[in-house]
């Protein structure tokens, strides 16, 4: 059975545990999350979640399914990433350099569209931000000019681009009444 990695928007309550048992969705079912982000909406109560996991297809349906019957999910969804959805990662590419190439620092940053965040010794770290692709293309070039020694990656964030998509995961919130509360532990 082959996987695939896919593309999940959620709308979750702001409170301890959530996360826990977003990942204990995806583990049960044989699922590996391989990136995540989430933060707080802007009134606190709720977060967004995005996240990319990988397993199989036939289980796809399974997973928003139960997603969206846990009591700290608002609104849970398989993104479809197309034109409609603005996505970004940040990168931080630590790179050595010789003495020789302390000029072609800056330049770099420059040509490459990224932005130089520390330099010490004989190091640099470049931060980056882009789409997943945008991102490999700046890595590989980094790695032409100088020897990478470390790259640090967020993981995509999503927001599509109107605030008039129905499709927007947040646009529930005003709508929903939430009365489910959390079990006594």
């Amino acid at each position: 059975m082959s996987t695939e990695a896919y593309a999940f928007s959620l709308y979750v309550h702001n409170r301890p545990g959530v996360l826990n048992r977003l990942a204990l969705v995806f583990s049960r079912r044989g699922w590996n999350i391989d990136n995540i982000s989430i933060s707080p909406a802007e009134d606190g109560r709720f977060a967004r979640c995005n996240l990319v996991a990988t397993g199989p297809q036939d289980g796809l349906g399974n997973i928003v399914a139960q997603l969206s019957k846990l009591v700290d999910v608002i609104a849970a969804r398989r993104e479809v990433i197309d034109d409609r959805l603005l996505s970004r990662e940040v990168a931080l590419i630590k790179v050595h350099y010789d003495t020789a190439q302390v000029l072609n620092i800056n330049a770099a940053a420059v040509e490459l569209g990224c932005e130089v965040v520390d330099t010490s010794g004989d190091s640099a770290i470049f931060q980056f931000v882009g789409e997943h692709a945008a991102i490999d293309r700046v890595r590989t070039e980094l790695g032409r000019r100088f020897t990478v020694l470390d790259v640090v990656r967020s993981g995509a964030i999503t927001m599509h681009r109107t605030e008039n998509d129905a499709d927007d995961i947040s646009r529930v919130a005003a709508t929903v009444v939430v009365t489910a509360t959390l079990p006594a532990v």
